[in-house]
């Protein structure tokens, strides 16, 4: 499996409704960030805005972070999503190949800690 393919694997079981978010609708919630780095929502992709901490993550958002960007994501089960700088992640609303994949590293790196 290449890295790309296992990230991605790694980053939709985390996003399953197993944790603490679960009922919640939210998938991820921003705990740090730092330089360049912004969201967007579900009903307005690529309309990138402010982030503030604790902003909370439901499907068919999006992170970016720029050049000296990078942000701290606790995940829906108890793990962690370290944002790289140049990174695009996107919480997806369905899976394009009709998985069960929800979470898209559209570009950049992510580092995954877990929880439990």
């Amino acid at each position: 499996m290449s890295r790309h393919w296992a990230v991605l694997w790694v980053l939709s079981m985390m996003v399953a409704c197993s944790g603490k978010f679960c009922g919640a609708g939210y998938l991820a919630e921003l705990e740090e960030h730092h330089g360049e780095v912004q969201r967007d929502r579900a009903s307005a992709v690529a309309a990138w805005g402010a982030v503030t901490q604790g902003d909370r993550f439901q499907v068919g958002d999006g992170l970016r972070t720029g050049g000296s960007g990078g942000a701290q994501l606790s995940l829906a089960s108890d793990g962690r999503a370290l944002v790289e700088s140049n990174t695009v992640l996107r919480f997806l609303d369905r899976d394009p190949r009709g998985g069960s994949r929800r979470l898209a590293l559209e570009e950049g790196a992510v580092r995954i800690d877990s929880g439990n």
